[in-house]
């Protein structure tokens, strides 16, 4: 194997990663490859920071991207109720005083 073949295969996947072909035809179908793929960074980000449930908070994930003024809020929040719908991504349930989960009261961070 050469030397370099490495480096040109770890640049390559870096360009794959920036550069890869899209095949959203709507508008709900490019809400949901940014939200997954904004969720796939955060996650291995809060992953790396000792999280490990790899939870982030959804407001400041909205906030970052700047999908409200970009896609319109009602269009991300139809998306994220379908993905959670779909199990594609989960949110974290609020708990009671046992530490049990509280259904349908959501926390705000996802995964």
């Amino acid at each position: 194997m050469h030397p370099g073949s490495l480096a040109v295969r770890e640049w390559q996947e870096r360009v794959k990663s920036i550069y890869c072909a899209s095949y959203a035809q709507n508008e709900d179908a490019k809400i949901t490859g940014a939200v997954l793929d904004a969720l796939a960074e955060a996650r291995a980000e809060a992953l790396e920071d000792g999280d490990k449930a790899g939870c982030v908070y959804w407001a400041e994930l909205i906030r970052a991207h700047h999908w409200g003024r970009k896609f319109g809020s009602s269009n991300v929040a139809r998306v994220k109720r379908a993905l959670l719908d779909d199990r594609v991504i989960e949110s974290r349930l609020e708990t009671d005083d046992d530490g049990n989960p509280i259904p349908g009261k959501h926390t705000g961070w996802v995964r």
